[in-house]
């Protein structure tokens, strides 16, 4: 049985349901990759002057792994990239994942696929280190170290949570790792109002939103 290779991906949308092109596949598996999650959090003046950190929300997840570019011979390289030299590979690499679109004006959306993990993400940072020289200097592998950010959808995003108009009351459904602060700042662009939204729905606490619960956000008074 082949041994299955990490992939990656360049797509047209954050979910990745339109792929463009072919999918670009890795000579060396990683011999590891991390997961990064990140809580962001806010600091918040209460009715009494006090500072105070809050629970603003999660962070888009990031992945960071390395992998290498071999042009000694020891194992073949993949289709698309045979034949080629460590320059030709990391220049053929780099063109998919900066590639600027030019009518999303953003590098593309990149599916990372490898047994079980499945990571819709834009590349954060990027960088090579060459590792094996012929006599003449030319380098003949490269190491690339990747972090790549989680891609979020916006348009998913602001259906989820009905924007439209401050002058309109919003009804949100709480999904999970929401926060009135966060939905404050959402639909008003203003946090400090969040005290005001949680007295009109009646709730005990602002720091943990119950997912499911339904919340009406009312135009404000100036």
């Amino acid at each position: 049985m082949a041994l299955t290779k990490l992939k990656i991906q360049a797509c047209k949308d954050p979910a990745c349901k339109q792929k463009d092109g072919s999918p670009f596949t890795v000579m060396f598996n990683p011999e590891k990759y991390t997961r990064e999650y990140k809580i962001d959090l806010k600091s918040v003046e209460t009715i009494g002057g006090e500072n105070k950190r809050i629970f603003w929300g999660m962070q888009p997840e990031t992945l960071k792994f390395e992998f290498v570019f071999d042009a000694t011979g020891v194992v073949e390289a993949p289709t698309g990239l045979k034949g080629k030299s460590v320059p030709k590979m990391l220049d053929t690499f780099r063109k998919m994942v900066f590639k600027i679109n030019g009518q999303t004006h953003r590098t593309p959306f990149l599916q990372l696929s490898w047994g079980t993990l499945v990571f819709n993400s834009q590349m954060e940072t990027y960088k090579e280190e060459y590792t094996l020289f012929k006599e003449d200097g030319t380098p003949i592998r490269a190491k690339i170290i990747a972090e790549f950010i989680g891609a979020s959808d916006e348009e998913e995003t602001k259906k989820r949570i009905k924007l439209s108009s401050p002058d309109m009351t919003h009804t949100i459904t709480v999904s999970a790792g929401d926060t009135l602060p966060a939905l404050c700042y959402k639909i008003y662009k203003d946090i400090s109002v969040y005290q005001q939204i949680a007295r009109h729905n009646k709730l005990d606490t602002f720091t943990f939103l119950k997912p499911g619960t339904t919340l009406q956000f009312p135009p404000l008074k100036q």
